[in-house]
This record gives structure tokens, sequence and C-alpha cells, in this order.
């Protein structure tokens, strides 16, 4: 009886001690529900809503799951982080990308209006358009596209490089028009007056000059003969050393009352110039004392006639005459201006 009282006892004890740990428990649960439920916002709990009835708590539940739910949050938290770094990122990266784009921009603006400018300063040759220093490019012919725009009267003008070619041009030479690859023109294509007859080289119209060299009176004989031509006219003059007189249509030179070489030298200048129209020679007396100088009165290559004679001394001289140019161009001839003509006479591009 006494060994079942105990036991009685003890289970009474046990019960008790259960019921207290039940109740603990209990109060701990309510306890955390009460500091969760206070920690709510207060603009949420309406204060007419009676307060939430106590539920028991499943001692079943793991009590580490409030800590889990706090990482939880805390994860949430660091991935909120994360991607406001990524995001943050992204946007450096994007202003970066912008940076890049407009320094490309710039760099291509830059291109072009160097390519621009460069356009400008060197025009494009090859794109048929005339530009810039160009004469002409392609098909395009510039302003000069004909020959007769370059001096020359026929041909074709042509282009290469961006510059007229020529090469395919002529010119009439004796038209009196000096062309472009041409020096003179006098209207005529022939060997005479001031131009060649190819019109590449240019007479200056010169008259032909001579000279004499006289002696004193003994040394010359009766009858002894010298010839001056003007290339037209040919005058005989004979030294009359007797004084009786010469051959008829000669010029008598009457050195019969002189006696010096310079004397002479007088006699002979008279006599020339004394011809007149019918030589068209002047003779001068030069500074030296026995020479004399003979001019042909107009330029014309027909000047260039020796001067013939028959004196036996040697002392007695005659050179020339020679250097005369131009003015040989026969009537009916063209001709641009007296010089050209033999006739020494040009009307309207015509000699006499």
């Amino acid at each position: 009886m006494k060994r079942n009282a105990a036991w009685f006892s003890l289970f009474i004890a046990a019960g008790l001690w259960v019921g207290c740990t039940a109740l603990t428990d209990f109060d701990l649960k309510d306890s955390a529900t009460d500091t969760s439920i206070d920690s709510v916002d207060d603009t949420q709990i309406d204060s007419s809503t009676d307060p939430v009835p106590d539920t028991p708590t499943d001692t079943s539940e793991d009590p580490i799951e409030d800590p889990v739910e706090e990482d939880a949050a805390t994860d949430v938290v660091d991935e909120d982080v994360v991607t406001d770094v990524v995001d943050e990122d992204v946007t450096v990266d994007v202003v970066e990308e912008d940076v890049v784009t407009d320094v490309v921009d710039e760099d291509v603006a830059v291109d072009v209006v160097e390519e621009d400018v460069a356009e400008e300063e060197a025009p494009g040759c090859g794109n048929d358009l005339v530009e810039g220093s160009e004469e002409c490019d392609g098909t395009d012919m510039g302003v000069d596209p004909e020959c007769d725009d370059h001096g020359y009267t026929s041909g074709i003008v042509t282009c290469s490089a961006c510059a007229y070619v020529l090469t395919g041009c002529t010119s009439l030479c004796g038209d009196g028009i000096t062309n472009t690859d041409e020096t003179c023109d006098d209207y005529n294509a022939d060997a005479c007056g001031t131009c060649n007859a190819a019109c590449t080289i240019a007479v200056t119209a010169l008259a032909a000059t001579g000279t004499i060299v006289a002696v004193a009176k003994t040394a010359l004989q009766d009858a002894e003969t010298f010839t001056v031509s003007d290339g037209i006219n040919a005058v005989i003059f004979e030294l009359d050393v007797a004084g009786d007189g010469v051959t008829s249509g000669n010029v008598a030179v009457d050195v019969s009352t002189v006696a010096t070489a310079e004397e002479v030298r007088d006699t002979i200048v008279t006599a020339i110039n004394g011809v007149g129209a019918g030589l068209l020679v002047t003779a001068a007396a030069n500074a030296t004392v026995e020479v004399l100088d003979l001019t042909n009165d107009r330029p014309t290559l027909l000047g260039n006639v020796a001067i013939l004679e028959t004196v036996t001394d040697s002392g007695f001289a005659a050179t020339g005459m020679s250097g005369g140019a131009a003015g040989d161009c026969a009537a009916s001839t063209g001709c641009s201006t007296d010089d050209d003509c033999s006739s020494a006479s040009c009307t309207t591009h015509v000699c006499d």
C-alpha cells in the first residue's frame, strides 16, 4: 500500500511538471506573438478591431524559423544591393558608350569636313565637270573648245588630264593672222617678205650696205668701171681719168682734175648720189679718208647685189652690197607692209 502511494505521488509530481512546462512554453510563444504584432506599423491596425485572440503555438515548428526568415531578408537586401551596383555599372557603360559615340561622330564629322575642303581645294579631275583651274574635264570641254579659240584656223581640240591638247589644231599660213603655232604671217606662204614660207621665222626688213675704198688718181686708168645695183636698177660708173668723156649709157666719174684718194672718194660719192631715182642707193663719206659707204634706200633682200669693178689697182676695193632682208615679194603677192614688196608698195595686202 505504501509503495502504491509513493508511485501515485511521483505520478502527480510528473504531471505538474509537464503542465508547468506547457504553460511556460505557451507564455513564451504568446510573448513572441505580441512582440511581432507590436512591431507592425500603427497605421496598419484599425483601433476598432477586437484584439486578436491568442492562438496556440505549434510546438513542432522549428524555433529557428525566424532567423532563417531574417537571413532571407538579408539576402534580398544583398540582391538589391547587387542589382543597384549592376544598374550603376550599366549606366556607366551607357554613358561611356555615348561618349565614345560622340567622339566617333566628331571624328566622322571632321573627316567629312576635311574631305569637303580637299574637294574644294583639289577639284576631282575625271568627273566630267570643269572645276577650279581645270581647262576641260572629260566631255566638258570648258569655255574654249574650238581650235580657233586658241589661235588656230582648223582642227580638233582634245582633253587630257583636264588640260587642252592642241596638237590636232592647224593654222593656215598666209592668211595674215599670226596663229598660236605661227611666229609671223605676211599674207603669203611664199619665201619672200617679212615671214618665211612656213610662217615660223620672222624676217626683219633690212637695207643692203656696201663700201668702196678709193685710191689716188695716179693709180687709176681711164675707162675703168664699177657697177652698183639697188636690186632693181643697176648703174655702171666709168672713171674719166683723161677728161674725154665716157661710154654712152655709163655714168661719168670725172677724176681728171683731182689727185688724192680722198678727192677721188668724194667724186665717186657725188656721182652715185647724182643718179637720183634711177638708183636707190645713197653714198656717204666714211670717217676713214679713202672709204665711202653705200646704203640701199629701202630694206630689201633684192639689194644684196655685189658691186662689180674693173679697176686694176689692188688698192681700189669694193664690198657688198649685202645684208638686205625682206622687200622681195613680186607684184600681186600678198603682203602686210611695203617692206614685203619688191616694189616697196603694198596696197590692200597685195604688192603693187
